[in-house]
């Protein structure tokens, strides 16, 4: 039963790309700058520098604020896709599904957009975290390690 709830919210996810696409844009660049915060803040040669603890710590504020703004943003893009595709929810229900049905299609589709942006995030992350680390190297007189 569990693998009809995952080919239609598949099938839904294809259908409404136009509404899912900028979802999981926003997705893939949001986890891309929360990964690349923090490895930046817990790279160790960032403590070996002058003044590097005080960097640290406004890095450390500097995640928990992206992760507040990404929070709210990715929920807000939710909600605004939930709206747009009212009408199909409804027409679900006239079908004859009932709401923890739809709530399980809904579950599937969020579980997928998030991993698919998750998983792009993280890599574009680790990309631009190298060229920052690069950037960051050759301007300071300090040689960062690239532990990712």
């Amino acid at each position: 039963m569990n693998k009809l709830y995952l080919k239609l919210a598949w099938s839904n996810l294809k259908n409404s790309r136009q509404f899912y696409l900028p979802y999981v844009i926003a997705g893939m660049l949001s986890a891309m700058m929360f990964y690349t915060m923090c490895a930046i803040q817990g790279n160790e040669g960032l403590s070996k520098m002058r003044g590097g603890a005080s960097v640290q710590m406004v890095l450390f504020f500097g995640v928990i604020v992206v992760g507040v703004f990404v929070s709210i943003f990715l929920f807000y893009t939710n909600s605004f896709i939930m709206k747009r595709r009212k009408k199909e929810f409804g027409l679900y229900s006239i079908l004859g599904m009932e709401k923890r049905h739809i709530a399980l299609v809904m579950a599937w589709e969020v579980l997928i957009t998030g991993a698919i942006g998750i998983f792009c995030g993280i890599v574009l992350g680790r990309c631009s975290a190298s060229f920052c680390f690069c950037f960051c190297s050759r301007s300071s007189a300090c040689r960062w390690r690239w532990n990712l």
